[in-house]
């Protein structure tokens, strides 16, 4: 039976999480309703500013560091949505679920909703349905919420567009530091934090962080709890310093753009748009794009 969007925007704004997953699952596959369902939801959402990115290179913890930031929200009495971003499984193009299994007990929290959302080979180590889904989640009354992206490269920047604040989490032995602090995503972060400061590597870490005049930065044993406290207050604190994310030139011209080939892809698929169109109108998008971000 189709949900009437009108009724499930009211009940999403009025906190019931089983209506809040079901607007997801309709924005997230495009269903029936959709797009009424987030003019409602639009016209429902505050301007309030509490959307953080977690984003950072494989194996630095940022599910650790989650989970150890959800238990602090709880302690608070606030509520916390999370988004969950895993790799797409290569059979189903589901989500394998990896956060939901590492997150423990505190994701049985009344207080925490969880989501896991599969990247589907999206670039930038987030879903392609993220900004429908993030437009949902921001609507329901949650005084923060998190968005764990895949672990990616540094080239990758896309969920600073989305969000109110981006996290960047940083760990000792991952890899080439040199190499891992000259990307773009350092530069985006309002916040780097590094954890696992116990290992062995993390002066080093500092130091090249001193050298390339970033920082300070937030120091943190996600595993332990240590220090987790003051990373919880300094991002309630970066939030309401925040400017407040507006649907910038570029963000939007990518999302439209973005829309736009999946629509002609999708025709492409059942037939009969050519492929010398679907050349010449993918063309017309990225020319379009291209001048109006200059």
């Amino acid at each position: 039976m189709k949900a009437d969007p009108r009724r499930l925007a009211q009940r999403v704004v009025a906190g019931e999480v089983s209506a809040l997953a079901q607007a997801i699952t309709l924005a997230e596959d495009r269903g029936p309703g959709h797009e009424d369902l987030l003019r409602y939801l639009g016209e429902a959402s505050g301007s309030s500013r509490r959307t953080v990115g977690v984003t950072g290179p494989p194996g630095v913890g940022k599910s650790t560091l989650v989970a150890a930031l959800l238990e602090v929200a709880v302690a608070r009495g606030h509520r916390v949505a999370v988004l969950a971003i895993d790799p797409s499984s290569p059979l189903s193009g589901g989500a394998f679920l990896g956060d939901r299994l590492r997150l423990g007990r505190e994701f049985l929290a009344e207080a925490v909703f969880f989501r896991s959302l599969a990247s589907r080979g999206a670039g930038g180590g987030i879903s392609d349905a993220l900004p429908r889904i993030l437009q949902v989640v921001s609507a329901a009354p949650r005084e923060l919420i998190l968005v764990e992206t895949v672990g990616i490269g540094q080239a990758d920047v896309a969920v600073a567009e989305l969000v109110d604040l981006l996290l960047l989490v940083l760990a000792p032995e991952q890899g080439d530091d040199v190499q891992l602090l000259k990307g773009g995503v350092v530069q985006v972060a309002e916040l780097l934090v590094l954890n696992k400061v116990d290992l062995p590597g993390a002066d080093r870490l500092r130091g090249h962080l001193t050298t390339l005049g970033l920082g300070p930065c937030l120091e943190v044993v996600a595993q332990e709890g240590r220090g987790v406290e003051a990373l919880y207050e300094a991002i309630l604190e970066a939030l309401a310093r925040a400017p407040g994310r507006k649907p910038q030139g570029l963000e939007v011209a990518r999302r439209v753009g973005d829309e736009v080939r999946r629509t002609i892809a999708d025709k492409l698929g059942r037939g009969p748009v050519p492929p010398a169109l679907l050349v010449r109108l993918l063309e017309a998008v990225d020319r379009i794009i291209e001048e109006e971000c200059r």
